[in-house]
């Protein structure tokens, strides 16, 4: 059993320790390892990788639906080893993990991400567990790869022209038109032809990439590992807390999830509760909105909130420490900084950086660095009021720092290359740029009969709602709007389960989900908690107190996002 104080440990981890690595994935410092020097199993075979890791190639069917098709997925699984040997008594089993995306690769954020949540979780003498993360289908190291493109040449073809498109991928600066709109979607039809033409190639991967899918694959993870550790065959062995929990029927999932993670633990929970040990759902997204429905609208009600709490700390520190309280109140110095980002949608400030290469700045490129600031606010705010100030006052320097913070990269580093020094030609490691529209497709309502006037609609809600994130959070639907694969496996609810109950009564799960949140989040509210909690009899929310005053945040000294072990700030995003 975790206590309440570890619970609130683990919201500090996301914000401090985890928060970089879970959503901006790359590649860590780390011996690169030879995934291909594993032999695919249908047992859990681990080895030695990445120095004190595990790793494995787990064989499970392509199709869950017909387990006797030939065709396999191959399922990449990386553990961190519990501190003691796995037939100790104070073993207490695997602890499973996602990163969220969807798309991020659970094996590579795992490098930096394993060894402080074992270190929260367990109790030294008492409770020790291995953690363990796993590329979901098409992405990372598994196979067969979601991956859209002949050669890097032709994905980063594709990836440029999109990329200049700009704000919400480019739908016009100063407001919507239909010649927008309808190049935005003739370029995503482009994307959906090429992932078509390439389907064949990679073992038709997209129609099997789906959460359902990755919900049962989590499934035969914990059945071969408790074939592994317990010597038992599937369905007739103990749930790996075995000193802590009593003989269970079949054994059963420990889950940490974050962001997207949160919607594959309220899958797993809805399709088998009855593999329920304890599920922890960190930033939780609306899964019956993800589901079903337009999709993806309701993650931006609070966005702006975030950004309108930095200019009330802004004005509460004062000039000194807040380059932008140099107004009459946070309304009108905001209002002025809106003005100014207009004004640049209508000229775009030209500049060359170091390199030569000619870089245009527009009222897109400040949103998007708002954005990012408030994805990290306890990293970025302090950078935010220095470099927006001096940007209002024409300091190009600052205006440079902000366009390479805020840069897409190419999508050479969006992926997961096989080495660090890039990605060779056919060793492009599949990571969000094509990943997360296979799953957001697959998984969401088809929307490949809409027209351009219905996603301008689309569009401009989401703008009513974020003035920061409202031209780019519509795109993650955008990219579904021709695309030519049906999901052999889409699941759209009822997102609920059973009453939890202690003494392991087959097809109930053993303890209520825990939902854990913060008060104010760019993209996964905390409305959507409580709506998932809803559906969940039992189930816990986690929301920490009221942050700290934005002052502390500007000041010369360190900022510890949990002073005194009590929870600070903001989550760091999806």
């Amino acid at each position: 059993m975790i206590s309440p104080v570890t619970f609130l440990a683990l919201t500090c981890l996301s914000t401090t320790v985890l928060g970089t690595s879970l959503t901006r994935p790359s590649q860590q410092n780390a011996p690169e390892f030879d995934w291909d020097s594993i032999k695919p199993s249908p047992k859990l075979v681990y080895h030695d990788c990445y120095e004190q890791f595990k790793c494995a190639r787990l064989e499970v069917p392509l199709d869950w639906h017909n387990p006797s098709d030939p065709r396999r997925a191959i399922i990449a699984i990386q553990t961190l080893p519990a501190r003691v040997p796995t037939n100790h008594s104070s073993f207490a089993g695997s602890i499973l993990t996602n990163p969220g995306g969807p798309g991020n690769s659970g094996t590579q954020i795992g490098l930096a991400g394993a060894a402080p949540m074992q270190a929260l979780f367990d109790k030294p003498g008492e409770r020790h567990y291995e953690i363990v993360w796993f590329d979901p289908r098409g992405i990372g190291r598994t196979t067969p790869a979601a991956s859209c493109f002949r050669s890097n040449l032709a994905r980063a073809g594709w990836f440029t022209e999109n990329q200049g498109m700009g704000g919400i991928n480019g739908l016009g600066h100063g407001g919507l038109n239909a010649g927008d709109m309808g190049y935005a979607l003739a370029l995503n039809k482009g994307f959906a032809l090429a992932c078509k033409q390439t389907e064949g190639q990679y073992g038709e991967a997209l129609a099997y990439v789906n959460t359902a899918s990755v919900a049962r694959d989590m499934v035969e993870i914990i059945d071969r590992s408790d074939e592994l550790y317990n010597g038992h065959s599937c369905g007739s062995g103990y749930n790996l807390d075995r000193r802590h929990e009593n003989k269970t029927e079949v054994p059963r999932l420990k889950f940490l999830g974050f962001s997207y993670g949160t919607t594959l633990g309220n899958y797993f929970a809805s399709m088998f509760p009855g593999r329920v040990s304890r599920l922890i759902l960190d930033g939780v997204l609306d899964a019956d909105d993800y589901a079903n429905g337009p999709g993806w609208t309701t993650n931006l009600v609070d966005t702006d909130k975030i950004f309108d709490e930095f200019w009330e700390g802004c004005f509460a520190a004062g000039p000194k420490l807040c380059h932008l309280a140099d107004g009459t109140d946070p309304v009108s110095a905001q209002r002025k900084f809106w003005s100014w980002v207009a004004s640049i949608d209508e000229g775009p400030l030209a500049f060359v950086d170091a390199s030569g290469i000619v870089n245009i700045f527009s009222g897109d490129d400040m949103r998007r660095y708002v954005g990012l600031a408030v994805y990290h606010p306890l990293e970025k705010f302090a950078d935010l009021h220095r470099l927006a100030a001096g940007a209002l006052k024409g300091d190009e320097s600052a205006i440079v720092e902000m366009f390479n913070a805020s840069s897409i990269k190419p999508p050479f580093q969006n992926g997961y290359p096989a080495s660090g020094s890039g990605a060779p030609e056919g060793r492009y490691q599949p990571g969000p740029l094509e990943g997360e529209p296979a799953y957001v497709c697959g998984d969401g309502s088809d929307v490949t009969d809409k027209d351009a006037p219905w996603w301008m609609d689309y569009f401009r809600q989401q703008e009513k709602q974020s003035r920061v994130l409202g031209r780019y959070w519509p795109y993650t639907r955008l990219i579904c709007s021709s695309w030519p694969v049906k999901a052999n496996w889409r699941f759209t609810g009822p997102f609920t389960s059973p009453a939890a109950d202690p003494s392991n009564k087959p097809g109930v799960p053993l303890a209520p989900i825990l939902f854990l949140s913060t008060r104010l989040d760019p993209v996964t509210p905390v409305s959507a908690a409580r709506r998932m909690a809803a559906g969940h009899p039992g189930a816990g929310i986690v929301v920490p107190e009221r942050h700290r005053p934005l002052r502390s945040r500007l000041g010369p000294e360190p900022l510890h996002a949990c002073p005194s072990g009590r929870v600070h700030g903001y989550r760091q995003g999806t």
